[in-house]
């Protein structure tokens, strides 16, 4: 019966070993890419409330390009890139929780463009290894934000740790209901996304860590969409023609600014800067969002001039391309 058993676990060993060799070699692959549905509808009722999110840093070596062979050491928020959707209402108080396990070898906080005062509460919220920290703010301004990390707050850190992919965006729906985007968000058969634009810079003597001499040139390795390569091609957004369709994007940089585009498509109403305070712009072809800034996008694809299929989503500084700037999205018939 022993001998079984012994055998029995030879066998299974084995066969995990080669489970892990026909993995590519690479062993288990740790996804890094937030989808872009992952993100809380339109928030309802008018009084202010505290809305409570729990922020965890995650220092995470995952691949950025399968087709390469390219590992990449990330930091996150939650394990993806971006990180949480936040939304919230003007007038809102804001109670964020930054967690960062012992297991981390770095200093994390957050910085939100949302905050005014205290460095986007970066001062308050700022953790060493095996510490949180719990702060309030009230977010008194609509809009669309960036939230990133800045390290231990030294010029090296805020630009390493917004490289490696530690950021995420902020909705501030507008309290007056008639707001023009407001209204959008009470429209019928809406679909809302949650995109981010990233550059990486990739220390090719230290694989996996960042190349502070290509980030000062300005020479990325790659310009992705929401953390990798083909993130938005794995992961494409979805709609049906008819649909009301709503592409929060923000641009993280950390240098360039995006020419944010969709082949054969025409946003119907682009609020720029993420302003949702003023009107916004109508039959945008291409806009630009500069690095730490975000912009609100709609587009309606309409029965009588829409064909199904797949649009590409660029960033129309073309050869970005080349370094991954694409995605997908799916238009299905209605």
């Amino acid at each position: 019966m022993k001998k079984d058993l012994s055998a029995l676990f030879r066998l299974s060993l084995c066969a995990i070993v080669a489970f892990i060799c026909l993995a590519g070699g690479r062993g288990f692959s740790v996804e890094i890419s937030r989808r872009p549905d992952d993100l809380l509808g339109p928030l309802m009722g008018n009084i202010p409330k505290t809305v409570r999110v729990t922020l965890t840093a995650q220092e995470i070596t995952a691949t950025i390009d399968s087709k390469a062979n390219v590992s990449f050491r990330y930091f996150t928020f939650n394990g993806r890139v971006p990180g949480p959707f936040i939304r919230v209402m003007e007038g809102d108080t804001l109670e964020v929780t930054l967690v960062n396990p012992k297991t981390n070898t770095e200093t994390h906080t957050v910085d939100f463009h949302a905050i005014k005062g205290f460095r986007g509460g970066a001062t308050r919220m700022m953790a060493p290894p095996g510490q949180s920290r719990r702060s309030s703010f009230q977010i008194t301004r609509p809009g669309l934000y960036v939230y990133h990390c800045v390290g231990n707050g030294s010029v090296h850190d805020v630009l390493h740790h917004i490289n490696n992919g530690m950021y995420g965006l902020i909705l501030v729906e507008p309290r007056d209901l008639d707001n023009e985007f407001q209204k959008l968000l009470r429209s019928p058969n809406l679909k809302e996304f949650y995109v981010m634009q990233g550059e990486f810079h990739i220390n090719d003597e230290v694989p996996g860590n960042m190349d502070h001499e290509k980030g000062l040139r300005e020479d990325p390795d790659y310009v992705v969409f929401n953390g990798r390569v083909n993130a938005l091609s794995d992961y494409p957004l979805r709609s049906t023609i008819g649909d009301n369709v709503i592409i929060y994007f923000g641009n993280a940089g950390p240098n360039k600014i995006s020419s944010f585009h969709i082949v054969g498509e025409i946003f119907d109403k682009v609020w720029r800067e993420g302003v949702l305070a003023s009107p916004p712009f109508r039959y945008v072809q291409t806009t630009a969002v500069p690095a730490g800034g975000a912009a609100v996008l709609h587009l309606k694809s309409e029965k009588s001039s829409t064909e199904a299929g797949s649009y590409l989503l660029i960033d129309h500084s073309v050869f970005r391309i080349a370094k991954g700037a694409m995605g997908h999205l799916w238009v299905s018939g209605y």
